[in-house]
C-alpha cells in the first residue's frame, strides 16, 4: 500500500476551493495517489424541485473539478454529493473508502459562492444572539431565533443587501418564501 493511495477532496464551492484542489492535485502528483472528490449538501425536506436544483448545479460543479483534475494528469475514483452534516459525512465517507487524508478549504464563507447558506449577521449593530433549533421529529426542519436590541436593528440588518441575497438563495433553495415574526419579551 502506498503511503497517500487516496486523497479525500472535500469542497464547498467557495472562493478557496481552487487552491484546495489544486493542492490536492499537488500531493496526488508527488504520491502518485487518486483522488476522491466530494460535495456535502444540508439536509432538506419537503421540497424536491429545490433540491432536485441545488443537486444539479452540484454534479455540474463537481463535474467541472473532476475534468480539471483529469487534465492535470491526476485519477478522480470518484465523484460522490452527500447531504448531512458536512463534517459527519467527510469523516464517514473517508473511512468507507479508506482515504489516507482529507484535504478541504476552511469552510469560508464569502459573498461570490452560490452554494453559501449563510452569512453572519453577529457583526452587525444591535445583535445579540442567534440559536437554531432542529425539529425533533424531522431533523431537517429547522427554527432560528435571533435576539437584537431593537426591532429597528433587526429591521435595518433585513433592509441591507447581503441579507436579502441571502434569504432569497436560502427561499430558492426551498421552494418558497421563509416567514418572519418580530416578538418582544414579556415579564409575567
Amino acid at each position: 500500500m502506498k503511503l497517500l493511495e487516496k486523497i479525500l477532496v472535500a469542497t464547498n464551492f467557495g472562493k478557496d476551493s481552487d487552491q484546495t484542489v489544486q493542492a490536492a492535485v499537488s500531493v496526488a502528483k508527488t504520491f502518485n495517489s487518486e483522488i476522491i472528490l466530494l460535495h456535502v449538501i444540508p439536509k432538506v425536506s419537503g421540497f424536491p424541485t429545490a433540491v432536485e436544483n441545488l443537486k444539479k448545479k452540484v454534479r455540474e460543479q463537481l463535474q467541472g473539478i473532476q475534468s480539471d483534475i483529469e487534465k492535470a494528469d491526476v485519477r478522480v475514483t470518484e465523484t460522490a454529493m452527500l447531504s448531512g452534516v458536512p463534517f459527519d459525512q467527510i469523516v464517514r465517507h473517508a473511512d468507507q473508502h479508506d482515504a489516507n487524508v482529507i484535504i478541504m478549504g476552511a469552510g469560508e464563507k464569502s459573498d461570490d459562492n452560490p452554494f453559501r447558506l449563510g452569512i453572519t449577521a453577529e457583526i452587525q449593530p444591535g445583535f445579540i444572539s442567534r440559536t437554531t433549533y432542529s425539529n425533533f421529529h424531522d431533523p431537517g426542519e429547522f427554527l432560528v431565533t435571533m435576539e437584537w436590541e431593537t426591532a429597528d436593528d433587526w429591521i435595518k440588518w433585513m433592509d441591507h443587501q447581503d441579507a436579502k441575497d441571502l434569504q432569497w438563495q436560502i427561499d430558492s433553495l426551498i421552494g418558497e418564501k421563509t416567514l418572519f415574526e418580530v416578538y418582544k419579551p414579556e415579564d409575567f
